[in-house]
């Protein structure tokens, strides 16, 4: 798509290949390549006006590259802009993605647990009302974690059994589960160097 975009121009698709390519770019090493490519994409998405895939360009450059270069707590607030525009444009999953997102991000870059766990509980308790628990147990991760550091339960990392959850996600195929849960592993092992 994106030698597409270059040869015939932009399309409302342009954007999310740009973002994507950037996210491959990452996951190959190249980080100043993908996080341009990332910026590229939320640009063009802006100037196009490619609301139906804002919300999901947000995730993918904010969650998965964005990382590398930008506080965390300004990737959370993004994150939390990026779910406004998928509930406005009805893209629910990356709307959903992009809080599930902001909370991790909330989390690991030191906002108040008691915060990070009464929202993420009330997030919880909105989307089973919704009848959406495809993506509760992703939350209950980073909401678990929250509640035990507050109560002060030990290294929070071994309060959930990761191995379960890791099987959970397999065996229910729940991709947001199993997202998450790599998520947390890959920020652990970044963070705290385990």
């Amino acid at each position: 798509m994106v030698q597409l975009t270059m040869k015939n121009g932009l399309t409302v698709y342009s954007p999310a290949s740009f973002a994507n390519f950037g996210l491959a770019a990452v996951a190959v090493g190249n980080y100043e390549l993908g996080y341009r490519l990332g910026s590229l994409a939320l640009k063009l998405s802006q100037r196009i006006n490619a609301a139906e895939s804002a919300s999901n360009i947000m995730a993918v450059v904010k969650w998965f590259i964005a990382w590398a270069f930008e506080p965390l707590q300004s990737i959370s607030e993004s994150l939390e802009i990026g779910y406004n525009l998928g509930n406005q444009t009805g893209d629910v999953y990356s709307a959903i993605m992009n809080k599930n997102f902001s909370f991790s991000a909330m989390f690991l870059s030191g906002k108040n647990l008691v915060f990070v766990r009464n929202q993420t509980a009330a997030f919880i308790k909105e989307l089973r009302r919704r009848k959406q628990e495809w993506c509760v147990n992703a939350l209950a991760i980073t909401h678990s974690i929250s509640s035990a550091l507050i109560e002060g339960l030990g290294v929070p990392w071994s309060i959930e059994n990761e191995d379960t959850i890791s099987a959970q996600g397999k065996k229910r195929n729940n991709k947001a589960l199993l997202l998450n849960y790599r998520c947390h592993q890959l920020m652990k092992a970044f963070f705290f160097r385990l």
